[in-house]
């Protein structure tokens, strides 16, 4: 197995690049809000009936999100805020990101908008988007 090689800054340029980009082509829409500080992660997944999108977003209040469905892509944005007490702690080192933050996801015409479902249990945010079923795999029998 060859030896994996990890560069530092790595992360944080795809990071930003994707930012730039997902700014770039949301268009005029991306300067009326303000800039995302972090990117949370998140899985797509898919079965017979839906796609399904998981984010890890703990730490974010369900309150503080807002997600939109509009001309095929969804859109996930919200806040987290930072946990330090004011002037009552030194922050020596941060790894966990604070702030505004976004993702979108450009989906299929084979889905049904008005299904979209959203559900925000254990910092996890999952969203299930039905497909249509007309475009739901079907299996024929052999007669």
């Amino acid at each position: 197995m060859a030896d994996r090689i990890y560069f530092p800054g790595f992360t944080t340029l795809h990071r930003e690049m994707n930012r730039l980009f997902d700014e770039f082509l949301r268009g005029a829409e991306a300067t009326t809000e303000a800039p995302a500080t972090w990117t949370p992660r998140a899985d797509l997944s898919e079965t017979a009936e839906a796609y399904l999108i998981r984010m890890d977003l703990p730490g974010v209040a369900k309150e503080s999100l807002d997600i939109q469905f509009n001309e095929g892509v969804l859109t996930v944005s919200g806040e987290r805020a930072a946990e330090y007490e004011g002037g009552q702690e030194t922050v020596r080192h941060v790894e966990r990101p604070h702030g505004r933050f976004f993702r979108s996801f450009t989906l299929p015409q084979t889905i049904d908008p008005a299904g979209i479902k959203a559900e925000m249990r254990n910092g996890v945010l999952t969203i299930r988007i039905p497909k249509l079923a007309a475009h739901q795999p079907r299996k024929i029998t052999v007669e």
